[in-house]
């Protein structure tokens, strides 16, 4: 935890046996490898860069656009490596935050992308960047969607508080899917 934080008290989210460092099931398995981080970049006394050694290019995508993305694009940067964040694989605490972030990673770090354009990019990811002029206000235009969409849900949510779990874990997929909860 940054020191401001630790002398304010503030008890530790993202830290081992927490829940912000609990693993989504399903998002590792197989021949996956696990690489825990212990600092806000990726990069910070793990093993990553001897893993991704071989690879020229990074596809990176994580939770706040500002502090641990930023982090970890600008040590891939370091390490000489062609870096792609999908606008829409990213996020952050505010709309200003995250631009902020995608900004300064456009700036110094690697290329902001659309998503859909990476996934079906069968030639030089390079292409696959945001025009200057657009990529901001697609992100922006993005994120703005994604909030509505959020309290939405929040609100279809609190309409039925006591819904069984089961019932709210379906509602939540069907959110996260673009689906029309109920």
């Amino acid at each position: 935890m940054p020191l401001h934080l630790v002398k304010r008290n503030l008890p530790l989210y993202c830290s081992k046996d927490t829940d912000g460092a609990a693993s989504i099931d399903g998002l590792v398995g197989g021949t996956d490898r696990r690489i825990t981080k212990t600092k806000f970049s990726g990069f910070f006394e793990t093993t990553l860069a001897d893993e991704i050694a071989e690879y020229d290019s990074l596809i990176l995508c994580g939770i706040a656009t500002d502090c641990c993305v930023l982090a970890t694009a600008l040590d891939a940067a370091s390490h000489g490596k062609h870096l792609y964040v999908p606008y829409q694989a990213v996020s952050a605490s505010s709309l200003r935050t995250y631009l902020s972030g995608l900004e300064a990673i456009a700036k110094s770090a690697g290329a902001v992308v659309d998503l859909a354009a990476v996934l079906g990019q069968q030639g030089e990811l390079w292409e696959t960047r945001l025009p200057e002029d657009r990529e901001m206000t697609q992100a922006e235009e993005w994120y703005k969607g994604e909030e509505q969409r959020l309290a939405d849900f929040r609100k279809r949510q609190a309409a039925s508080p006591t819904r069984p779990a089961q019932a709210l874990v379906a509602l939540l997929e069907e959110y996260l899917a673009g689906g029309d909860a109920p």
